[in-house]
């Protein structure tokens, strides 16, 4: 059990330094503000509609009697 704990806490280090590593790297090309107006905002809205819609005919198509 113990050498799992350690093996966990290692990983864990690793993936945390990498993070920070990967971030530190694209500090010059970060990401600028997004221009969202209300169109982007209709057409997000609309995705998550459409989505919700998709998911929900999947579903009565996978539940139905044979």
């Amino acid at each position: 059990m113990k050498k799992l704990l350690t093996q966990a806490t290692v990983a864990t280090s690793a993936l945390a330094a990498a993070t920070v590593a990967v971030a530190s790297e694209s500090a010059d090309t970060g990401v600028t503000e997004m221009n969202a107006g209300w169109g982007t905002f209709a057409l997000l809205l609309g995705g998550v509609a459409a989505m919700g819609v998709a998911i929900w005919v999947l579903l009565k198509v996978m539940n139905r009697k044979r």
